[in-house]
């Protein structure tokens, strides 16, 4: 009798941590809800310098991009200056890519291309925080020694399943907006893209929609 007694008391001691450890998860997603619900109210428009790097695990090498980004309620603007030029414009049904090389206007649409509208979803759900569209896609965690980091990792059959291992997006002290997003691939690679400069809801030129790009004085 005693030994099922000891038995039962072991795998209690096991499993107790185990619930204990997915409550205090479950509270700290929770908790950062609250804070970005706060922080984003009133978010319109964002726009940021930003610092691209890919990490290829394969080639030990390093890959840097820098360039500016525009997010507006209904289409975004990435442009990249540094090492080549190049920008992407993207909106619920169409996209159009740039690039200095070719000179050309490449227009995609949304119907024809329907990761597209993955895309825009993603940017806008990343760097906005917006729980709802993220937890469809993402299981969400956060991390008990980062109080301002999301960890996510895609559930399975969704487009980030078969690419990304997981995704950490880390939002500003005030919880206004994800300043960095971090993506660890399966292969092995790691892309970090950073925020600076970072303005919100202040008047966005439109400039910024032209393609080619009118690029900011130096």
């Amino acid at each position: 009798m005693h030994y099922r007694i000891l038995i039962w008391l072991w795998l209690a001691a096991g499993c107790v941590p185990g619930v204990f450890a997915s409550d205090m998860a479950a509270e700290r997603v929770a908790r950062l809800r609250g804070k970005l619900e706060q922080g984003l109210h009133g978010m319109k428009t964002l726009q940021a310098d930003f610092v691209q790097t890919r990490n290829f695990r394969s080639l030990d090498a390093e890959w840097i991009a820098r360039g500016s980004m525009v997010l507006a309620e209904a289409r975004m603007a990435w442009i990249v200056e540094k090492p080549m030029l190049c920008c992407f414009l993207l909106t619920r049904e169409n996209a159009g890519q740039w690039d200095e090389d070719s000179g050309k206007v490449l227009e995609l649409n949304v119907k024809d291309q329907p990761w597209l509208k993955v895309m825009y979803e993603s940017f806008n759900s990343w760097f906005r925080g917006d729980l709802a569209v993220l937890e469809r896609d993402f299981v969400l965690s956060a991390t008990a020694g980062g109080e301002r980091t999301l960890r996510m990792t895609p559930r399975s059959g969704t487009f980030y399943a078969d690419w990304v291992k997981q995704l950490e997006l880390g939002f500003d002290p005030e919880f206004r907006y994800a300043e960095t997003i971090r993506i660890e691939e399966k292969n092995g690679d790691l892309v970090t893209i950073a925020l600076q400069h970072v303005k919100i809801n202040q008047t966005i030129p439109e400039t910024v929609w032209r393609i080619p790009p009118v690029l900011k004085k130096p």
